[in-house]
């Protein structure tokens, strides 16, 4: 049994398909609705890479290692190393994004319909729920 993604996880997985698919693209098929999983293949190691701490040059270096190794293409100078940039960007963005998610101290509350059915609020607070009266 495998072990369930976080929130973030699952974001930054999305957030480096996408970069690869519409920033990086070697073979430049971003605009072929039929190749939009050209690039899935090389996520998952990218994904590892950044949850292990890969810095921009890791990370563009094995990019331009795939496309010049897998693909047999000479990539644009600085390419690479643009799209590293990117995803650590991202990176920071989500770990940021999702920070308040993994202290344990935010609870969310959810108010229940009004008797009229009018409306609902959700409100997120950095306390512990409070008893009912």
């Amino acid at each position: 049994m495998g072990h369930k993604l976080t929130p973030l996880d699952v974001e930054l997985q999305q957030r480096i398909d996408e970069v690869l698919h519409f920033i990086w693209d070697p073979i430049l098929v971003a605009g072929m609705p039929a190749a939009r999983d050209e690039y899935r293949g090389y996520s998952p190691v990218v994904f590892a890479m950044i949850k292990e701490g890969a810095d921009e040059t890791e990370i563009g270096t094995y990019l331009s290692n795939v496309a010049a190794e897998k693909m047999g293409l000479k990539q644009i100078p600085g390419k690479s190393a643009e799209v590293a940039a990117i995803l650590i960007d991202w990176r920071d963005t989500l770990k940021e994004k999702y920070a308040p998610l993994a202290d344990g101290n935010l609870y969310i509350q959810v108010a229940e319909l009004d008797l009229r059915n009018k409306l609902s609020i959700a409100t997120c607070m950095n306390q512990s729920p409070r008893k009912p009266r």
